[in-house]
Order: structure tokens, then C-alpha cells, then sequence
């Protein structure tokens, strides 16, 4: 099952995922996830 955030709840959370890899010592595996996750939430916003 997909979640189907709306676009709000989509932009809130591509802002956070944008925080986290700009002010966050994540290990670099992590940073690739979160990487694609943005990916994919820009693409659901188009």
C-alpha cells in the first residue's frame, strides 16, 4: 500500500527531508534514502 500524502502534507515533509541533509550528520547510506525519497515527492508534485 502506497501512502498518498496530500500536497501540503508532500511539501512539509520534502522541506524537513531538505533540513535533515543540509543540517544533519547522517551517514551517507541514510542521506541516499532520503535523497531518493525527495526524488520521488518531487515527482508526486509535479
Amino acid at each position: 500500500m502506497a501512502l498518498k500524502p496530500n500536497k501540503r502534507q508532500a511539501v512539509l515533509l520534502q522541506e524537513r527531508i531538505q533540513e535533515a541533509l543540509h543540517n544533519s550528520r547522517l551517514p551517507e547510506g541514510e542521506k541516499a534514502e532520503l535523497r531518493e525519497f525527495n526524488a520521488d515527492l518531487k515527482h508526486y508534485l509535479r
